[in-house]
């Protein structure tokens, strides 16, 4: 679309146009099939600013799996550089089961990562970010830390705190949260005495007797299948 529609679209009435980015790495971009580009993300991204629309876009942390981890979260910020959008919303990525990603992991093509490594890569796309005063939301329940917010001027250093005050915890108070989360708790791990005495049962016994990494991370999955 040309900067004058997108002037039109405002004089008709529209305020806010949102839009699934997903990711501004363009390895990541092809592997998903989103069919666009980082470029073609930051030039549509621009002309909706200069029409005045408020833009909204979405970033799926874990999309480019362990392969581009890093490169998913430093390009996507380079595009929130680039455009300065409204709002950031966070959407964690998850291989929906019997999905095609799913045969893709079966294939041994993919490696997802884990529960902590997709927030590990908010923490590096926020440090990456500059210059921008749009709102970051963690505004979904599939993400892990529900109170990731802020603006991305204002707020910044104060979300960087909040994650690595939860990487710094004990591995038995992360899990136990991680579990908690993953059962739709809405709270932070600063809460988990707020749950009943049989869901604090059931997640102890869970921490405890699922010690090995790779089931816990498919516990984990069997809960967020159903969010997606």
């Amino acid at each position: 679309m040309t900067e004058e529609q997108f002037l039109q679209l405002k004089s008709a009435g529209l305020n806010r146009i949102h839009s699934g980015f997903e990711t501004g790495c363009d390895e990541v971009l092809q592997l998903i099939g989103k069919g666009t580009t980082q470029k073609q993300q930051i030039e549509g991204g621009q002309k909706v600013k200069k029409s005045g629309i408020e833009l909204s876009i979405y970033f799926m942390p874990g999309a480019g799996g362990k392969q581009y981890t890093e490169k998913n979260a430093i390009d996507t910020a380079n595009v929130i550089n680039a455009v300065n959008p409204d709002f950031v919303r966070l959407r964690t990525f998850v291989v929906k089961s019997d999905s095609l990603m799913y045969d893709i992991v079966k294939s041994g093509e993919f490696t997802e990562c884990s529960d902590i490594e997709k927030l590990l890569e908010i923490k590096i796309m926020l440090e990456h970010i500059q210059n921008c005063n749009g709102y970051l939301a963690s505004d979904h329940i599939i993400n892990l830390l529900q109170n990731v917010n802020g603006y991305l001027d204002k707020d910044k250093n104060a979300m960087l705190d909040y994650i690595n005050t939860f990487l710094a915890l004990p591995r038995k108070t992360q899990r136990k949260y991680q579990i908690a989360r993953r059962m739709g708790f809405a709270g932070d791990w600063t809460m988990l005495d707020k749950l009943s005495m049989h869901y604090q049962y059931i997640i102890e016994q869970y921490e405890k007797n699922v010690s090995d990494g790779e089931q816990f991370e498919k516990l984990l999955n069997q809960y967020m299948d159903n969010y997606i």
